[in-house]
Order: C-alpha cells, then sequence, then structure tokens
C-alpha cells in the first residue's frame, strides 16, 4: 500500500536505478529511490518493516523533512538519516540496476466512467509489482524464468510472438505461442494487460484475446496502431520470435448459458474483440440456446474487421448482426449481398427496435469512449438500469 503526504509527486512516480539503505528505527527500514548522482529533487520511498511504503519527496540534504499519514504517528527523517543515506550510496547498493518505475497514465487516459479495473488501478498494480520485482532483485529472490502457472495477475508471463495477420491499414492479429496443448483458460469477456516499454520507461494496455477460449498451442490478439501512441510504436517494434509480456486474466462479466434469452452486443472499431470473444462461446456450447445479436458501427465496409468470421456466424439459427457504416456516400453505396447494413450513427430508435423482442435480455457494450458514452446515455434513457447493461 503506498501513502503520500502533499510533497510526494504523484500517485508516487519514482524513477530509479539503485536501492540505498539507512536504518530510521527499529520498526522502518528506508531504501531511497535516487538515481546515481543523488538528485536531491527526485523523490524517496521507504519500505516499512511490515511491507507497507510510504513515498517522501523531494528531500533537500541534509534538510529535516516530515512524513505524514504513517500510523502509528509522524516519522521524522532527520539531518543524521540523509547523511548516513549519503555515506551508504556507495556500499549498500544491492541490484545493480532496478527496472525504471511505471508511467503513470495522463489524466485523459481514464474515459471516467467507473471501469471495473480503471487504468490508475492498473497503474496501481504495476507500482506493486515493480515494487516486489525491485525488493526481489535487491535480497537476490526474484526468477524472471518461473512459469508456475500460464498467468498471473500480478506477474508477467513472456510469450513468443509467433505471427502477424494483417486485417486492415493499421490493425493486425498477433498470434503468441502458448506451451503444447496448453490454453490460457480464460472465461467468456476476460482481458489481458500488455506491458510495453520504450526508453527504460514501462507504460499498459488492455486487449481482450480473439482467438476461441479452448484453443491450445497459441492465443491471438487484434491491436490497432495508432500514429503517435507510446503502446502502438512498441508493437510497431515487435518482430517474430520477440518474447512480449502479459499478465492476466481480468474481467468481471459473469456469463453462464441461457442465464438471458438475448444478448444484443454494440460494438464499434476494434470493440469487436470481446464480441468476438463470446460470440465463439456461445456458438460453440451446445447446450446454450441464448439468441445473439451484433450491431457492429465501423465508419466504412473497408473498416469491418473480422468481417468474413462474423459472416459465417449466419448459419448458426442464434445469430443474426447489423453492421452500421456511419460514413459512407448513400447515394453511390451497394452492400454485400445478405448484409442488414443501416447508414446512419446507433441511436435511440435503433436500440428501441434492437430491444423490442421479449425475454431476459442483456446489452454488451465496447468501443471508443465517446460510443460507450452514448450507448450508456440512450439506454438509461430508456429506463436501463447498470445490472441490464454491460461494458467492457
Amino acid at each position: 500500500m503506498f501513502y503520500s503526504s502533499r510533497e510526494c509527486v504523484p500517485r508516487c512516480y519514482l524513477p530509479t536505478t539503485c536501492v540505498l539503505y539507512a536504518q530510521v528505527s527499529p520498526e522502518v527500514i528506508v531504501p531511497g529511490f535516487y538515481n546515481h548522482t543523488l538528485n536531491p529533487q527526485l523523490p524517496v520511498l521507504l519500505l516499512c518493516s511490515d511491507n507497507s511504503s510510504l513515498a517522501l519527496g523531494p528531500i533537500e540534504f541534509p534538510a529535516v523533512a516530515q512524513m505524514t499519514d504513517y500510523e502509528p504517528g509522524q516519522i521524522t527523517v532527520t539531518d543524521t538519516v540523509a547523511a548516513a543515506i549519503t555515506d551508504q550510496k556507495n556500499d549498500e547498493i544491492k541490484g545493480a540496476s532496478l527496472p525504471g518505475s511505471p508511467l503513470e497514465p495522463n489524466a485523459d487516459d481514464c474515459c471516467g466512467m467507473g471501469c471495473t479495473l480503471c487504468v490508475f488501478d492498473i497503474y496501481q498494480q504495476e507500482i506493486e509489482v515493480w515494487r516486489q520485482k525491485c525488493e526481489g532483485l535487491k535480497n537476490g529472490t526474484f526468477d524472471s524464468d518461473n512459469k508456475e502457472d500460464l498467468l498471473d495477475k500480478m506477474v508477467y508471463r513472456s510469450f513468443q510472438l509467433e505471427s502477424v495477420s494483417r486485417l486492415s491499414p493499421d490493425t493486425s492479429v498477433y498470434r503468441f505461442t502458448l506451451p503444447k496443448g496448453s490454453c490460457l483458460g480464460l472465461t467468456p469477456g476476460q482481458h489481458l494487460i500488455l506491458r510495453g516499454n520504450l526508453n527504460g520507461k514501462s507504460f499498459t494496455r488492455q486487449y481482450t484475446p480473439i482467438s476461441e477460449l479452448t484453443k491450445a498451442g497459441s492465443f491471438d490478439v487484434m491491436i490497432k496502431l495508432y500514429p503517435s501512441g507510446k503502446m502502438s510504436n512498441y508493437v510497431r517494434s515487435w518482430k517474430e520470435g520477440d518474447k512480449i509480456d502479459w499478465r492476466g486474466p481480468f474481467g468481471s462479466l459473469l456469463y453462464k448459458p441461457n442465464t438471458y434469452t438475448h444478448l444484443l452486443m454494440v460494438a464499434c472499431g476494434t470493440g469487436i474483440a470481446p464480441m468476438v470473444q463470446v460470440i465463439q462461446h456461445v456458438l460453440s456450447t451446445a447446450e446454450d440456446e441464448t439468441f445473439l445479436r451484433l450491431v457492429y458501427s465501423n465508419k466504412t465496409k473497408e473498416d469491418i474487421l473480422m468481417k468474413t468470421m462474423i459472416d459465417s456466424w449466419k448459419s448458426y439459427w442464434n445469430f443474426t448482426v447489423k453492421y452500421v457504416l456511419t460514413q459512407v456516400d448513400k447515394s453511390n453505396f451497394t452492400p454485400h449481398y445478405g448484409d442488414d447494413v443501416q447508414l446512419e450513427r446507433i441511436n435511440k430508435d435503433l436500440l428501441i427496435k434492437e430491444l423490442e423482442s421479449q425475454g431476459k435480455q442483456k446489452v454488451l457494450i465496447c468501443g471508443t469512449k465517446p460510443f460507450e458514452r452514448d450507448i450508456i446515455k440512450f439506454l438509461k434513457q430508456l429506463n436501463y438500469s447498470e445490472n441490464n447493461y454491460f461494458k467492457f
């Protein structure tokens, strides 16, 4: 658990390259995280003997600094302690090179919609993962080759990139190798966290595998690349054979066959990924008679991802799809044979028509932040509560 005083940099952003020790009291051990030049403008991390942590800083050596928010009381870092940290900087460094701290998300990275696992929740997890790795390296107990579990929510596992298949000019499917005969063991709607690293700084994004949940030997992830995105630049650097770090699984969708008579799935762009996972699971479960309706929005028909696979599902009695295209010339558009197409944005009237069916229904939503906000706004106008819809 991280505690911070008002003087602490936001969310314990702690640049590090080495660990230093000093004893404040019998109860508190102080590893100060600095750069090699002991820049006094960088913050300090205090690790208590009960494994709780405190962030303080910057400290002006050899000044007196106060730390608050720690029970059973305030702790004072005195001139003596500051001098001791300085004196021990050469002979008490354990672990010659520790990883840089995770990069804190920008405020606009959060959609503000109360996600079960917000980007800032992930960041706090990353801080804890980073702290544990630093301690493991310091104590000589960190084992990067420990593969006891295929996936772990708090420990990254490396998977080899097997192949890349392009779906569109900016979107591809990346296949990663699993041990022979093994599968990820996800449940419908679960996603993984990908860790990227550029210039010594780590960052994360969430992706939902699109391969069937029972697929053995590999898993597939669809990733859209943006011109200047941090993760996009990292993904562009990948080569087949590279080891890529993932952890998980995460996701709070609790799906059981036949819980609902209808699932209405409303998606746009790469928001199709979790829908693909759910659809494949339902259609491959013989006893599941849930009716699936996909409303999939894109700018043009060329932007529709995985259309061949989606169209193949039309052969199942309990699956239908409506394609929504928002930026096409209506006077010069001819739909593919058999396609149900609407040439305007999804609005409340469309949702009213889609929700007319009888029985117990659930709406699944995934897309861009504005898209998700609009769909939820329409549903609330139709008196749908949070129990009636789920946002990935």
